[in-house]
C-alpha cells in the first residue's frame, strides 16, 4: 500500500502555486470542453502510471482512502478513531456519486433556501467541494474546525469549504465571522426528517463520533474522499491529501 511518505510527496508538491493553479486550470478545460476525464474507468490507468512513477506500484484508490482514514484518526495510528470511520461510513464510499437533490432543502444563513448544489459550486469556481458536518447541536468540533482550518489550510488549495450545521441561521452567520477562509454555513432545519441526513449517513448514532466529511468533484458530482470520524485539528490535512489525490487523478 502507499506509504506516508509518499502521501507527504503528494502534499509537497500540490501545496505549491502552480502545482495547485494546474489543477484550476485542467479543471475550467474540463468545464469548457465537457468530459469528465477517468469518468467511466479510463483514467484509472493514468492515474495507477502516476503512482508508478512515485514508487508506490501496489496502491489502489481505496488503499488510498483507508491511508486517508488513518492519517486523519486520533494519534494518526490507525485506532479507536479510524475503526470508527469504517464501521460508520455506511451511506457513501470514495467514488461513489453523491446524492445532489438533498441539498436543495438546506438554509443560508439569512435563512434563505440554496438552489442545489450547483449553485454552491457556480459562486465558488473551485474544482473541489469540501463539505463537512456534525450531527449535534453547537458542536465544538465545528467551530475547532473552523479554527484550524483559518490557520493551516493553504488559500491557493482548490476547494470550497462548506460547513453543514443544525444550528441557528444567527450562529452559522457566527462562523462566517470567526472564520479566515471563505467558507459557506448551510444549516439542517430538521435534522430527524433530513434527506440530506439521511442521504449523507448522518443520524444520531454520528453524533457520537467526530466530524464527517465529504470532499466532491464539483464537475461531476462524485465522492473524492469520505470520513466519518475526522478530528478537527486534523482536518486540514485531510483536505489537502485528499485534493493532491484528486489532483494526480486529472
Amino acid at each position: 500500500p502507499a506509504s506516508p511518505a509518499a502521501m507527504d510527496e503528494f502534499e509537497d508538491e500540490f501545496e505549491t502555486k502552480d502545482v495547485a493553479s494546474s489543477a484550476r486550470s485542467s479543471w475550467r478545460d474540463r468545464k469548457r470542453f465537457g468530459g469528465s476525464p477517468g469518468s467511466d474507468g479510463a483514467g484509472s490507468n493514468a492515474v495507477m502510471d502516476e503512482w508508478l512513477d512515485h514508487g508506490v506500484a501496489t496502491a489502489t484508490p481505496e488503499d488510498f482512502e483507508r491511508l486517508l482514514l488513518e492519517a486523519s484518526a486520533p494519534n494518526a495510528g490507525g485506532g479507536a478513531g479510524a475503526k470508527a470511520a469504517l464501521m460508520t461510513a455506511k451511506s457513501l464510499s470514495a467514488n461513489d456519486m453523491c446524492p445532489l437533490a438533498p441539498w436543495a432543502e438546506l438554509i443560508g444563513v439569512e435563512g434563505e433556501p440554496i438552489e442545489g448544489f450547483a449553485s454552491l459550486t457556480d459562486a465558488a469556481d473551485q474544482p473541489l467541494v469540501v463539505a463537512f458536518a456534525h450531527y449535534r447541536r453547537s458542536s465544538q468540533l465545528v467551530k475547532q474546525a473552523v479554527t484550524s482550518l483559518s490557520q493551516a489550510l493553504p488559500r491557493s488549495l482548490p476547494v470550497q469549504l462548506v460547513v453543514v450545521t443544525t444550528d441557528s441561521c444567527a450562529d452559522n452567520r457566527k462562523l462566517v465571522k470567526k472564520s479566515a477562509v471563505p467558507i459557506i454555513p448551510l444549516r439542517i432545519e430538521d435534522p430527524m426528517r433530513s434527506d440530506w441526513c439521511s442521504a449523507y449517513g448522518l443520524t444520531s448514532e454520528s453524533a457520537k463520533y467526530e466530524l464527517a466529511v465529504f470532499i466532491i468533484d464539483s464537475d461531476t458530482g462524485k465522492c473524492v474522499s469520505v470520513n466519518y470520524d475526522c478530528s478537527p485539528v486534523a482536518l486540514t490535512d485531510y483536505v489537502k491529501k485528499a485534493a493532491a489525490f484528486w489532483q494526480r487523478s486529472q
